[in-house]
């Protein structure tokens, strides 16, 4: 890949610019805990050529094959009592390793256009995302940045791509169809596109036309119902895509355990009625727009990914199980706090799934090897959850 500046297109929600770091005010600073903080190889190389070389490296440790900052009982080495960077306050931004100057911040290129957004692992950013009622939209400013070629980028299957993820937005966002419908289309959408994508199709205007019909015209009716022993069963297998994650940490740990405790002592046919008075309960409280505004999240942050990987159909399936997941861990908090679940308490759990899950690329690399080989995590087992 070659190097080039040149004016690129750049997409963010148009919350993102709303957002701000609270600091030593954050309840759960990204420094603390027990996260493993790269340092990338330019800011290593910074730190040896400076006069303060022993001090900086004194700070860094090595861990198969990569670096990261040292850590202390209340986290990141240079974490100091105020919560605060104390490198950033000695050194300035540029000692920062990249992914502290970036987080919660991600980013992805297509072509001339870059993608950047907010992910839920921040309490900030999460407040942000769940707190909109209306579907975000995705502004575009034109901006100078130095950029890759990439001689394996498609531009027309880049156009395909986004225009299905412009009609799964505002599938998503219907208020005529009830959100599990929504997703069973969403995965309709995605394996017809599939097809599509498999065939060699490169004329994409007839496909995305195809697709709009299927969300104006089609409906989940013929989806079979299930019973509730296989109901539960199905949710078990959902249950254990997180259970068998191969970096487990404290918070992700005491979230299933709550849940899985949750999930054990209710039978199919209470589990289905339980799950039916959460969601009655979050209507009530005028909040069920916190699941369209996190699937919305992920689709933003996952969809644009098959422009690479050519894979539409995981992305549909990987957006309802973690809505499966989201709605039981929620359900299973809502019932812990005597069937209360507070604007906090869905904060905590987004960032928990967050933080030890999207942030893992360990487990983000599982949960894809998953989905190609567990039967139970197709699209017609996971419609019949819904």
């Amino acid at each position: 890949m070659e190097k080039a500046e040149r004016i690129m297109r750049l997409r963010i929600p148009d919350y993102y610019k709303s957002f701000r770091c609270t600091a030593d005010k954050c309840r759960k600073n990204c420094c603390a805990g027990s996260w493993d903080i790269e340092v990338d190889a330019d800011t290593l190389e910074l730190y040896k050529k400076d006069t303060e070389s022993k001090k900086l490296m004194s700070c860094v440790r090595k861990k198969d094959g990569y670096t990261y900052f040292k850590t202390k009982k209340t986290g990141c080495v240079w974490l100091d009592e105020k919560g605060l960077c104390g490198l950033y306050k000695e050194k300035g931004e540029d000692y920062q390793s990249l992914v502290c100057r970036q987080f919660p911040r991600f980013s992805e290129y297509f072509g001339d256009i870059k993608e950047t957004g907010i992910g839920l692992g921040c309490e900030e950013s999460a407040k942000l995302i769940f707190s909109g009622k209306k579907r975000p939209e995705l502004p575009v400013e034109e901006i100078h940045e130095e950029m890759y070629e990439d001689g394996g980028y498609d531009g027309e299957l880049a156009e395909a791509v986004f225009e299905v993820r412009r009609i799964i937005f505002e599938m998503l966002y219907r208020n005529d169809i009830k959100l599990g419908t929504r997703l069973v289309l969403v995965m309709k959408m995605c394996d017809r596109f599939q097809d599509l994508i498999n065939d060699g199709d490169v004329s994409f205007a007839s496909a995305v036309e195809q697709l709009r019909k299927l969300k104006d015209t089609e409906n989940a009716s013929d989806t079979k119902k299930i019973s509730p022993a296989l109901f539960k069963e199905g949710l078990e297998a959902v249950m254990c895509v997180f259970e068998e994650l191969p970096d487990m940490r404290r918070d992700l740990e005491k979230m299933l355990f709550r849940t899985r405790k949750f999930l054990d002592r209710l039978s199919g046919d209470k589990l289905k009625v339980v799950l039916e008075e959460f969601d009655d309960y979050l209507e009530k409280e005028g909040r069920s727009h916190e699941y369209e505004a996190f699937l919305w999240y992920l689709t933003f942050r996952y969809f644009g990914k098959t422009v690479y990987d050519g894979d539409a159909s995981l992305k549909g399936r990987l957006l309802t199980v973690f809505y499966l997941f989201m709605r039981l861990a929620d359900a299973a908090l809502w019932q812990e706090n005597r069937k209360k679940f507070t604007f906090a308490h869905r904060i905590e759990n987004a960032e928990t799934f967050s933080r030890e899950v999207e942030y893992s690329e360990d487990n983000m690399e599982q949960i894809y090897e998953m989905f190609l080989f567990e039967e139970d995590l197709d699209v017609t087992v996971l419609g019949r959850l819904l």
